[in-house]
């Protein structure tokens, strides 16, 4: 049921490629890091980190993507996401844990709406192929 309701989150979240758009990766955030630690350490997810291959990657190497290290990533996931701070509704942020990617997003509803309950997190391989889609 996640997996669905991601998908159609997915769909609406991509952008067309343009020639502008940005191939650096947006810095860290708090809220969304949270999301990937809690991937990382809560008894819920102990099964999907083991057959992801993520389980046993200490917290302080996860690590925020940047261009200037890590161009190809970051490029893929601006292609997929469009340039994280461009739509005043969301963001999204990139993380390396181990050999994976991990991409989070914060919804940022208009004052006065009810705020989404769930944000999706996805996990990539090392050759960028997504291999997972959670509902946090």
């Amino acid at each position: 049921m996640f997996l669905a309701l991601i998908s159609i989150v997915t769909i609406g979240l991509t952008q067309p490629s343009t020639s502008s758009v940005q191939t650096n990766c947006p810095v860290d955030d708090p809220r969304m890091r949270e999301l990937v630690e809690r991937f990382q350490t809560r008894p819920a997810f102990a099964q999907d980190r083991t057959s992801l291959g993520t389980a046993g990657v200490p917290l302080d190497q996860i690590t925020v993507l940047s261009g200037k290290f890590n161009a190809l990533p970051c490029s893929h996931f601006t292609t997929l996401f469009g340039a994280s701070g461009v739509n005043p509704r969301w963001r999204w942020v990139a993380y390396r844990v181990g050999s994976h990617y991990f991409v989070a997003f914060r919804f940022m509803p208009p004052a006065g709406t009810q705020r989404l309950g769930m944000t999706p997190l996805f996990i990539y391989d090392s050759s960028l192929k997504q291999v997972g889609a959670f509902a946090m």
